[in-house]
């Protein structure tokens, strides 16, 4: 369209007056430049031509682009990327694998610190940080440059240099109080020029890797240092209880014995060890001697002084879980089948006082079954319990009124020791912040003489888990500011504490939680397997399954391991009785009133049981009770019935096999009884009925006899005749009658 066109167009249309007086304007002119039909169609398929050439240019020259974009990415990128990727992988690193926790002024110590990827000509060296002022200062050690100043540094020490090598540096470290001097000349020597009040306390220690002036690398971990003197304070008490309930499988075997030899380097050292029933099963059925004889040192370990072994449950239980699902009840069977497996390895448990120790959350509800089953010592995490309105000290016991005469006692593990032995590092840094937040605590009250008792729970389940209780318990064995004792010398330490330690009574709230996954199949799972195990005349065949019920109660399982362990014990169940059986379509013929009837139960089963045979109908009598206990010991046992019949025919009763207390049906048929025998009464009634009708035809017969002879006219005699005929008017003759009639009859004829 022409520009002028296209301006004749836009004036029409904004000519309103022109375009209301000549409403035809617009439309003549549309009509006047819209081209011709073949003329649109020629040129609509010339501009379609046209796109079409265009875009297949620009999909040209796109994929060229990108051919050329790839080629050259290959050429020069490649190598760039992958020089960044190696640069990144061969970052120089310091990670301290060994070293004292505790460094005691003047004394020597050595540090082993692996480096990796070291350039040639780097050093390494130490930094000295101020003394941490509380236990949250302890979470910034991992950024060296919020720590302030150092305020002593060592020499440094060269590194062999090699870009992709790995190697581990011993160097001797000391630290010297002010105005000492160091007999240390070749590793890191750190003085402390000045220390106020005291030196001691926990201190942050850097490890620095130096390169051509510049820190390429840094590692910080906390030491505490103490001077050499004894304190005069009373020592921070803690509980030790090394925990393997969550041991099990196959890694409990290497597991048991390393903790074996762990046992054997302190044989000094106070210590509670707490197993659960599950991995002493796991050992007891394993083939490996060496298994069996870490258990033995383990037991020769415990009959020592100062030394406890708890196995209060056979697997970690989540008590409120319990509670909620009405299942505390199985906290006392749990026990009592923990102590059966631990005696039978050999080992005693503590059982004067029981101490429970759990990972899981409490309420009041948990501790009264606890109470109830004589557990009247807890240990749980703190932030396991829910205590309203009340901050409780780390270092005081708590006190849960059960009954004024017999509260629970508690000892709550403090949570950020846990986070310590959590840390995402190796064994010695674990033990070294957890034992730096220990020192960490005494120094909060350095002088306090009131005896403050912490709890500790070292996991053991894994060989890296062993190493860190072995570093932690040799940077403790020496110390002087920390009392390792058992978890049962720490309650007795709180309750006979001069002066008497602060034990806080306060009450838990009850907590809320779900119920345990698969709770209506565990119920009618426990109901069989107790009706399963009164009919074992050897109850230790239960014992597994027994187990297997108890391990589906763990707080550590999942729906699935629980569901699996319940379908065992219903397969085992199944397997026990698959085997016994009961006659089918059986008919018995009574010939007497009371008879005797054998009945068999057969069985093709190895297991000696001890069931229940019941016959029923109602229409037998059977005088001696339709229950017999049967002994299922061979494969045909028989029990007796007395069966009393009354009358003649045919009757149906039913028959069941079942455990001693009928809650459990293992087998049943039906039975056809075919009566012959007449009943005594009846028999006595029928004879009677006899006599009775034979006796009524007889009197009806002889009554028929007299009524004839009745009827016959006896002659009287002479003289009542003759006395008849004087005083009686003269008889009626009958016959002369007759006569008489019959003549007049004659003549009317």
């Amino acid at each position: 369209m022409a520009l002028s066109q296209k301006f004749n167009l836009a004036r029409i249309l904004t000519n309103r007056d022109n375009y209301d007086s000549q409403p035809n304007n617009l439309h003549f002119y549309l009509a006047k430049v819209r081209p011709s039909s073949n003329t649109y169609r020629n040129n609509n398929y010339s501009n379609n031509s046209r796109l079409r050439t265009k875009a297949f240019g620009r999909l040209l020259t796109s994929i060229v682009f990108l051919a050329t974009f790839f080629t050259f990415g290959a050429i020069f990128v490649g190598p760039i990327a992958s020089s960044s990727a190696a640069a990144a992988e061969t970052s120089p690193s310091i990670t301290v694998t060994a070293g004292p926790s505790i460094a005691h002024l003047g004394s020597g110590y050595v540090i082993s610190i692996k480096v990796t990827n070291a350039p040639s000509h780097s050093a390494i060296e130490g930094l000295l940080y101020p003394k941490l002022q509380n236990r949250s200062e302890l979470k910034y050690l991992n950024n060296a440059g919020s720590l302030s100043y150092p305020i002593a540094f060592s020499r440094p020490v060269s590194v062999p240099g090699n870009q992709t090598a790995t190697s581990t540096l011993v160097i001797p470290i000391s630290f010297t109080a002010p105005g000492s001097a160091s007999s240390n000349k070749s590793g890191f020597n750190l003085d402390l020029t000045d220390c106020a009040n005291t030196c001691d306390g926990v201190y942050p220690l850097v490890i620095t890797m130096i390169h051509k002036g510049a820190t390429i690398a840094s590692h910080a971990i906390p030491i505490a240092i103490l001077s050499p003197a004894v304190p005069s304070t009373v020592p921070l008490g803690l509980g030790l209880n090394i925990d393997l309930t969550s041991l099990k499988n196959a890694n409990a075997i290497p597991v048991i014995s390393e903790l074996a030899n762990l046992l054997s380097t302190y044989p000094t050292l106070s210590l509670t060890l707490s197993f659960s029933a599950q991995t002493l099963e796991v050992i007891k059925t394993s083939k490996s001697q060496s298994a069996h004889q870490a258990l033995r040192t383990i037991a020769s370990w415990a009959s020592q002084p100062n030394h406890q072994i708890l196995i209060n449950s056979v697997t970690p239980l989540n008590l409120v879980q319990l509670d909620a699902s009405n299942l505390l009840s199985y906290i006392a069977q749990d026990s009592a089948l923990a102590s059966k497996i631990a005696s039978q390895v050999g080992l005693t448990p503590a059982t004067s006082p029981k101490i429970f120790v759990t990972q899981g959350p409490l309420d009041n509800s948990a501790l009264s079954a606890l109470a109830n089953d004589g557990f009247h010592q807890v240990v749980t995490a703190g932030n396991n319990l829910d205590l309203p309105d009340l901050k409780y000290t780390l270092t005081a016991g708590l006190r849960i009124p059960q009954g004024a005469s017999n509260p629970v006692s508690i000892l709550s593990q403090d949570p950020k020791l846990k986070q310590d032995l959590q840390k995402p590092s190796n064994a010695f840094e674990k033990s070294n912040f957890t034992i730096s937040d220990l020192v960490s605590v005494f120094e909060d009250q350095p002088n306090d003489s009131t005896q403050r008792i912490m709890s500790l729970t070292l996991p053991v389940n894994s060989s890296n888990q062993i190493a860190v209780a072995n570093d932690f318990l040799g940077s403790l064995s020496g110390a002087k500011v920390i009392k390792i004792m058992t978890l049962g010398q720490a309650f007795d330490a709180l309750n006979s504490a001069k002066p008497k330690a602060q034990w806080l009574e306060t009450s838990l709230t009850r907590q809320r939680h779900s119920q345990i996954a698969n709770l209506a199949t565990f119920n009618k799972t426990a109901i069989k397997l107790a009706a399963t195990k009164s009919a074992l005349i050897n109850k230790k065949l239960a014992d597994p399954m027994t187990l297997w019920l108890m391990e589906a109660l763990s707080s550590n399982n999942s729906q699935s391991q629980n569901q699996s362990l319940l379908a065992n014990i219903n397969s085992s169940i199944t397997k026990i009785f698959s085997g016994v059986s009961l006659p089918s379509n059986r008919t018995v013929t009574l010939t007497s009133n009371n008879a005797s009837v054998p009945i068999s139960v057969t069985s093709h089963s190895h297991v000696g049981l001890m069931l229940r045979l019941g016959l029923s109908s109602d229409r037998l009598n059977i005088p001696n009770g339709n229950n017999e206990l049967v002994k299922v010991v061979s494969a045909t046992n028989t029990a007796t019935f007395v069966i009393s019949t009354k009358t003649l025919g045919i009757f149906s009763a039913k028959m069941t096999l079942s455990t001693p207390k009928g809650n459990l049906e293992i087998a049943s048929t039906q039975v056809v009884f075919r009566s012959l025998t007449f009943s005594t009464v009846g028999s006595l009634l029928t004879i009677l009925a006899l006599l009775t009708l034979g006796f009524w035809w007889l009197r009806t017969l002889f009554r028929g006899r007299s009524r004839n002879q009745n009827l016959i006219p006896r002659q009287a005699p002479q003289s009542q005749v003759e006395s008849k005929d004087q005083t009686e008017p003269p008889a009626f003759d009958q016959e002369a009658a007759l006569q008489s009639d019959q003549s007049s009859i004659d003549e009317t004829d």
